[in-house]
């Protein structure tokens, strides 16, 4: 159960903000229920206050760049990053999507072979579907497959994620010109995981 060394969330964002804190404190902390307790609070969120497609959209943005940010710098993937990002973060991204918002999350940076595969599984876990530009020998994919393969989920309305985790392909210019053609939030990163910066190319909030 929660002590008095549990941080209470205070704000929905803060189930995305706080994510790496709630996690060490179900690894200190045995047969806790910090998941159930902070997908009940989601639940009466929604529940009880009115959201508008502003905030959901900056809702989604923390959740999916956390998952990046957090991917970068971990130590251990355990348990409880799985149950976290799984429960927690799915949640907040599934009830978006029923609400309307949906991401195409467009990643283009250095990234280490196990932070990219770290990535990619928190990705999944919490409901984004990843397309890269790899296949799974690692050789690079032609540009063709890779847009096959984002109208795949897109057409199934899913998030959306695409990655480029190194120089060996550059399909960014195919891959905006089609995230802008969507009626998803478009977020472009192309910064270190230590800087908060993104870049909203398509469907800003009008409400």
């Amino acid at each position: 159960m929660p002590t008095s060394d549990f941080r209470e969330p205070k704000r929905i964002t803060d189930l995305a903000e706080f994510a790496a804190e709630y996690i060490e404190f179900m690894r200190s902390t045995p047969k806790n229920s910090v998941c159930e307790m902070l997908a009940d609070y989601a639940y009466s969120f929604f529940t009880d206050v009115s959201v508008t497609k502003k905030q959901l959209q900056g809702l989604v943005l923390m959740c999916v760049d956390r998952i990046y940010r957090y991917a970068a710098e971990i130590r251990v993937k355990d348990a409880a990053v799985r149950q976290y990002f799984g429960m927690v973060t799915r949640y907040l991204l599934d009830i978006a999507a029923a609400r309307g918002v949906r991401i195409f999350y467009i990643l283009d940076n250095e990234i280490p072979q196990d932070r990219f595969d770290v990535t990619l599984e928190l990705m999944f876990l919490s409901g984004v579907w990843v397309v890269t530009p790899y296949a799974t020998n690692g050789s690079p994919l032609q540009v063709a497959d890779v847009r096959g393969a984002l109208d795949q989920e897109l057409l199934a309305g899913r998030h959306v994620a695409y990655i480029e985790k190194d120089a060996s392909v550059d399909y960014l210019a195919m891959v905006v010109d089609l995230a802008r053609a969507t009626d998803r939030y478009v977020i472009f990163r192309n910064k270190a995981p230590t800087s908060p910066m993104v870049e909203v190319l398509g469907n800003s909030p009008r409400t």
